[in-house]
């Protein structure tokens, strides 16, 4: 057995191995030995595979032939492999492994021993990637109003060849790690497209009115821009609620609503609150999560008012002083797109806050003051409280804008 260990990256090895009394030398490759190119594992033959490479291995002048390999039994090739050192973590896959073969049983042990840490880089290469896809848009409110457009077009240029390069090399090694790096090129080309339809500058004002019409109207069907929609999704306006709620709903995937939990519990100081939350809303008692929802609101909104400036607003009065707010930036950065997304964040806060006069008036969307106050006969729905974790996410993100 060499004294050498065998890396994933090694080149070759020189190696001896006893056929029918002839000694034989060959320089293999460990990778070549023990990483085939599988195209289908049922009809796949392992020992023909690691016989071929053997033999054309050999550098001694008698070369025997694949056959004559093949023909050998599992002490032979036990031998042969033991000509490479591997380390303990190895043996121990190997051990996990049950295989009828010992070069099938070698060469699956060998493929899990490579890739052993590539899950969790794919993993942080796609997390990665996501937030860089998220950073863009959630600074959407004037990102693309400083960037030039066509630094952000290199820059798709160059994540689409960066990913097409790994994906063409990584055959080699897994066709698990292909698939995963292809969602990842995936996510660059959709950087691509989001870039290409920025033309945000070029509207006319006709087609603007239109826009903030759309907007508003999402805000008073209590739909704020997800953080994982299309980023032209509002640009269609919905007439009904029930257009708008089904249209919304398709792309509220369960991945999509973890990520947004993962993401508010970053973003959210009052933790233990949005917590409880998440896990009423987990357990279906949708009437306590929008409670819980709207005190984390209410709260936000709340502490924007600076104190000793008189009494503190609450509810609907609130909402208006941070309408005053999000119209000064509005003033100083004059970018049209924050002009759509704030409108449409404040017209859902108008419409969840909005005064039930005495609650004798009838609301569309889940209202906070028929909520806190006992005065709901309708059941609070999932779909309410969708609605309030991604108001929830948008007001913050608003809030950090503007601070």
């Amino acid at each position: 057995m060499s004294d050498n260990k065998i890396q994933v990256d090694d080149g070759s090895q020189e190696i001896t191995f006893i056929l029918e009394n002839i000694k034989y030398t060959a320089v293999v490759s460990i990778g070549r030995l023990l990483l085939p190119d599988i195209i289908d594992a049922n009809t796949f033959n392992y020992k023909k595979h690691v016989s071929s490479v053997l033999v054309d291995s050999v550098i001694t002048e008698n070369i025997p032939s694949v056959e004559t390999v093949v023909a050998q039994d599992d002490e032979f090739f036990i031998n042969v492999f033991n000509e490479f050192s591997f380390d303990e973590e190895f043996y121990q896959f190997f051990d996990d492994i049950i295989c009828p073969e010992i070069c099938e049983h070698y060469i699956r042990t060998y493929y899990r021993y490579c890739v052993r840490n590539i899950p969790d880089a794919v993993e942080h290469l796609k997390s990665n990637m996501a937030n860089t896809f998220n950073d863009i848009k959630r600074k959407y409110f004037d990102a693309f109003a400083v960037v030039e457009k066509p630094n952000l077009d290199r820059l798709g240029e160059i994540l689409l060849g960066v990913f097409s390069w790994y994906n063409e090399n990584s055959k080699a090694i897994s066709k698990t790690i292909t698939n995963a790096l292809s969602e990842l090129a995936e996510a660059s080309r959709k950087i691509v497209s989001l870039v290409n339809s920025l033309d945000i500058k070029e509207y006319s004002e006709k087609e603007k009115e239109q826009l903030l019409k759309s907007y508003k109207q999402w805000g008073r069907f209590g739909w704020t821009l997800p953080p994982f929609a299309e980023y032209d999704c509002f640009h269609k306006c919905p007439s009904t609620q029930q257009e708008a709620d089904q249209l919304i709903i398709q792309c509220c995937k369960k991945d999509n609503i973890v990520n947004l939990f993962d993401t508010l519990e970053e973003m959210c100081s009052r933790k233990k609150d949005l917590k409880e939350a998440i896990f009423c809303y987990n357990n279906r008692q949708y009437k306590a999560c929008a409670m819980l929802l709207f005190s984390i609101i209410d709260s936000r909104i709340i502490r924007l008012q600076k104190k000793g400036e008189g009494k503190l607003d609450v509810g609907i009065r609130a909402i208006k002083k941070f309408k005053k707010l999000t119209r000064k930036a509005i003033t100083n950065k004059d970018i049209f797109f924050f002009s759509l997304i704030s409108s449409n964040i404040l017209e859902c806060l108008f419409m969840i806050f909005e005064d039930t006069e005495n609650f004798t008036k009838e609301t569309t969307v889940v209202n906070r003051n028929y909520i806190d106050h006992g005065m709901t006969s309708k059941p609070v729905r999932k779909t309410d409280c969708i609605k309030l974790f991604i108001l929830l996410y948008n007001i913050l993100e608003l809030i950090d804008y503007i601070k």
